[in-house]
């Protein structure tokens, strides 16, 4: 400091206004003159590259006198910098695994909820396909590129996919795999072409796993070895890892406490009672990576050949962690299961920390992190993730000190306008070392007070963009999906409604409205108009995943369906604070339904048509009701017998023998079964049913009550009944020439919601053990499990049969009728969240297509491949009886017996809905799989490779349905 005019008395020196993120220390300095201070500048990594002004006051005893410096700013330049991580959304709903083909440069994700094996372009991060691949799980890449081979969950089929056309080449049936047929839940492809095969029907109950695994030829469709039980000193009880060594010459199994290495050409089978709690091979194929929990854990070196162990160091992560080794054999990465946020790498040959990584956080979501299990040539880790697949950057590896890790949150507001402005906050905005903030590939501005920054969101194009916040230290989070440039839509459903409108519909997507208080209270501005028609809208929700923490923040409203025209497709344009969206036939138009008019008071159950006469049949309490729908009008009912003293009658299940001379009823009301001839129907034969069986002798002590019901052209008649004790037994044949019952000594359930069917031969009839599919030969009585697809006692009690007999529907299985089961019914996460399905399914004539009633709508499903092709919003409310549909097996038009109680019935024309295309593969043909001859099958429990759950949102099929407890028959 210089003193002007002989000035000798001290001066106070203070820094004026700073630019925001600039600072300075000391703020100010009290000087005389011939003092010096230093004055140090520093900029926050968030700001700004510019040139900035700052004045310096200097007040004195005889005045003031500023000056005005010029400050070059530049934002922190260390390792903050974007990368190729990222996260691609998909309908995934169990996803399961990811694989790499180096030969296309794609990634495959598996997903068993879905049926859907999904592509990825591995440069772009782009969804290029989905192939419907019904239990999509386990696979494996031939080393030609030639073929994805696709094992299946609880199905057991193989799938061979070409990846270059992302089509299937081939379908081996389950039941056609070797010469007696072998389940296949997951794949590996050996050096010489064989593939190693996990099956077996679940392990260890208690644990998770599988039993069994086999080598299977596929060009000569050979089982060259097959392993249960296993080998001696190898323990196949809940197999949990099932991998190939990197060579692929070995493969290696363990259930934990036992690790076994088996060459499959020589037949040496290795064995080590090395506990396991995580897997991994060295692309080299010399050694296996173990993990062992522990704290710390510990990695094992193990000897591909002889599982002796070469080399063992610490590693900091979880018992449950992923592995994934590098091409190059030299680093393993670890991606924690439980403590996510950062993923590992460590040298194999010091055992050293070679690096970490960022992990990728799902916003408020209890399942943080990628379940790596790929790797490309670029060093690109992928796994799965809620809803879709992570992809992490190593060329981005951080080394050094670890950073900050990453953690699950929200931004506040979810959305904004196109033009950018918005004002946008999160927690991990107020760490002390925030850098830098993008919304996509854009930074944003940053504002607020320095402690506490705020971030001003750029211009963006419409739709949902990622949040990444970067940190000096090298960390970063990761918020896929976070905020919406205007509003967004994910999924309309339903996307079709009968042309009179009224029904209910459901639009998923962002920035709909604020995070509000109270929760799910309507916003002011949220407007929908369909064709230009404001509709009005009954309920909006910030949480429509119903899940304490969503992974990201989607919202959902309800509205009313207004009218349209039948054949056609509507736009639909959406209104929120943060802008609009239209979409260009979000909604398509199907004929009206048609109320039939019905005297008097009814409570419909269950309701068949009648090829031979042209009519349709209704079981009411107390009548049967018959319908012409080519007269449009009903005809005279058809009575049954007076109750006995004490009982009332309520009819319940309806069947006609396949040459239609015989009509067979059930009623739970009076425990009868009545037989009668449709052309004289006052000639009824009565058969008394009201105790159940037990061990193949009637029981005084129990109730009965007769349900589901065929009956054979010679007058056999089969049925379930449910009783009131689970100790009973409940699949029965009466035969009505000498009224003797047989009992097939299969124990029942309390609700009457069971069902039957036969062949037009008469050959077989099928039942439905809530979820477990059995035949019974009519020559020879002899019973037949599926051996595959659901189980007893866990599913529900669907049954329906094509017209073409090539098809049948139980318990959400798609089956062909040597009960190979072909697939299941599945619904994405916004799909089963707003469905309740009540019983009636019906197949077209060529089981082509699956009708699925819900409490307000229908649902279409590909019958061979169980997706949904489209949901259909009702104005009606349709039964929970019993049976809700009855179709004619020939045009698509159904007869709805609506009402909750069954009080009516409406006709519903669904033949403009196109049958799916010939599927454009080749299938063996089944002639049914090593069936059971006794007992419940059991199905698959376990994972392979991953005794955890897959990151999910719902369940595998989100089936499910309801009943009125009030009309069904009760004890």
């Amino acid at each position: 400091m210089t003193g002007e005019n002989g000035y000798t008395s001290d001066v106070n020196v203070a820094v004026g206004t700073l630019p925001f993120g600039v600072s300075v220390s000391p703020a100010s300095a009290l000087l005389r003159p011939g003092d010096s201070q230093k004055f140090t500048f520093t900029a926050a990594p968030y700001i700004a590259a510019s040139t900035a002004a700052v004045t310096i006051d200097g007040a004195g005893t005889v005045g003031k006198k500023s000056t005005t410096l010029s400050l070059d700013l530049s934002p922190f330049a260390g390792n903050i910098g974007r990368t190729r991580t990222g996260y691609v959304r998909t309908d995934a709903v169990l996803p399961f695994t990811v694989v790499f083909d180096s030969g296309t440069n794609r990634f495959f994700m598996s997903d068993a909820g879905s049926s859907q094996v999904f592509v990825i372009d591995a440069a772009t991060h782009k969804l290029l396909r989905s192939i419907v691949v019904p239990g999509a799980y386990g696979m494996d890449v031939t080393p030609d590129h030639s073929t994805l081979y696709v094992g299946t969950q609880e199905i057991g089929d193989i799938y061979a996919i070409d990846p270059v056309a992302m089509a299937i080449k081939h379908r081996y049936v389950a039941a056609q795999i070797g010469a007696t047929g072998y389940p296949t839940y997951s794949v590996r492809v050996l050096a010489n072409g064989d593939l190693a095969l996990l099956g077996g029907s679940g392990g260890d109950r208690t644990i998770v796993g599988y039993n069994s695994f086999a080598i299977w030829n596929p060009k000569d469709n050979v089982l060259e070895s097959r392993y249960d039980p296993a080998p001696a000193g190898c323990d196949l009880n809940a197999v949990f890892d099932f991998e190939v060594t990197g060579d692929r010459r070995r493969v290696v199994i363990s259930n934990g406490p036992t690790l076994c290495a088996l060459d499959p050409v020589s037949g040496q089978m290795t064995s080590s009672g090395t506990y396991v709690s995580g897997l991994a091979v060295t692309p080299d194929g010399k050694s296996l990576l173990v993990l062992q929990a522990g704290n710390p854990a510990q990695l094992l070196v193990l000897d591909a050949v002889t599982l002796a162990e070469t080399g063992s160091f610490p590693v900091k992560t979880d018992a449950g962690a992923m592995m994934v080794v590098s091409p190059d054999s030299k680093t393993v990465f670890i991606a924690p299961q439980l403590l996510g946020g950062i993923v590992r790498a460590y040298d194999l040959g010091s055992g050293s920390q070679a690096g970490w990584l960022p992990d990728l956080s799902l916003g408020g979501s209890s399942v943080l992190g990628t379940w790596i299990s790929a790797i490309d040539n670029s060093g690109q880790l992928a796994g799965v993730m809620v809803e879709g697949i992570g992809i992490l950057d190593t060329a981005a590896m951080r080394t050094g000190a670890e950073g900050t890790a990453s953690v699950a949150d929200y931004v506040d507001p979810p959305a904004g306008a196109l033009e950018g402005g918005t004002v946008v906050d999160n927690s991990f905005f107020h760490v002390a070392n925030f850098a830098a903030v993008y919304f996509g590939q854009k930074q944003a501005a940053i504002g607020g007070v320095p402690s506490h920054v705020t971030a001003t969101t750029p211009p963006g194009q419409p739709g949902p963009v990622d949040v990444v916040t970067l940190l000096t230290d090298g960390g970063m989070q990761y918020l896929p999906y976070a905020f919406s440039y205007g509003p967004s839509v994910l999924q309309i459903t339903p996307d079709s409604a009968a042309a009179e409108g009224g029904g209910a519909a459901v639009v998923y997507g962002f920035g709909f409205g604020p995070r509000t208080t109270p929760p799910n209270q309507i916003p002011a501005n949220l407007q929908i108009e369909v064709n230009g028609k404001p509709a009005p809208i009954t309920a909006y929700t910030d949480n429509p995943y119903h899940v304490s923490s969503a992974p990201w923040q989607i919202q959902s409203f309800s509205f009313t369906l207004p009218a349209g025209t039948a054949g056609t497709d509507a736009d639909i344009k959406i209104t929120s604070d943060a802008g609009s969206v239209e979409l260009s036939g979000g909604l398509h138009y199907l004929p009206a339904t048609q109320p039939v008019t019905l005297s008097g008071t009814a409570s419909l159950a269950q309701g068949l048509y009648d090829p031979k006469r042209d009519v349709y049949y209704f079981t009411d309490a107390s009548q049967i009701r018959v319908y012409s729908r080519s007269s449009g009008a009903w005809l005279p009912s058809i009575s049954v017998p007076g109750a006995a003293t004490g009982r009332a009658h309520r009819l319940w299940g309806i069947a006609l023998s396949p040459d239609g001379s015989k009509l067979a009823v059930s009623d739970a009301g009076a425990g009868m079964i009545y037989l009668l001839h449709p052309d004289s129907p006052g000639s009824v034969q009565s058969f008394v049913f009201n105790h159940p069986y037990f061990a193949g002798g009637p029981s005084d002590s129990g109730t009965a009550l007769p349900a589901g019901i065929a009956v054979s052209d010679s007058g056999m008649i089969y049925f379930a009944a449910a009783v009131n004790h689970e100790g009973f037994d409940s699949f029965y044949k009466i035969d009505s020439t000498s009224g003797a019952v047989t009992d097939y000594r299969i124990l029942g359930d309390l609700r009457p919601f069971y069902k039957v069917a036969i062949l037009s031969d008469n050959s077989r009839v099928f039942f439905n053990d809530m979820g477990g599919l059995f035949t019974v030969d009519t020559a020879t009585d002899a019973v037949t499990w599926s051996a595959n697809g659901a189980e007893c006692c866990g599913g529900d009690y669907e049954l329906a049969l094509s017209a073409d007999q090539k098809t049948l529907a139980a318990g959400s299985y798609l089956f062909d009728t040597n009960l190979s089961a072909k697939s299941y019914l599945t619904l994405n996460d916004a799909e089963m969240m707003v469905v309740d399905y009540v019983y009636g399914a019906q197949l077209s004539g060529d089981g082509t297509l699956l009708f699925q009633p819900g409490t307000n709508g229908i649902d279409v499903f590909d019958g061979r491949l169980g997706k949904l092709l489209t949901r259909i919003a009702l104005p009606v409310e349709l039964s929970q009886n019993y049976d809700a549909l009855v179709g004619d097996g020939k045009d698509n038009i159904l007869l709805a017996i609506t009402g909750k109680t069954g009080t009516g019935i409406a006709i519903v024309d669904l033949s403009a809905i196109k049958e799916p295309a010939p599927l454009p593969y080749t299938a063996s043909v089944s002639s049914g799989m090593q069936p059971r001859t006794s007992g419940r099958p059991v199905a698959p429990v376990g994972t392979a490779r991953a005794i955890r759950p897959s990151p999910r949102i719902g369940s595998k099929t989100g089936i499910h349905h309801v009943w009125n407890e009030v009309a069904a028959p009760r004890f």
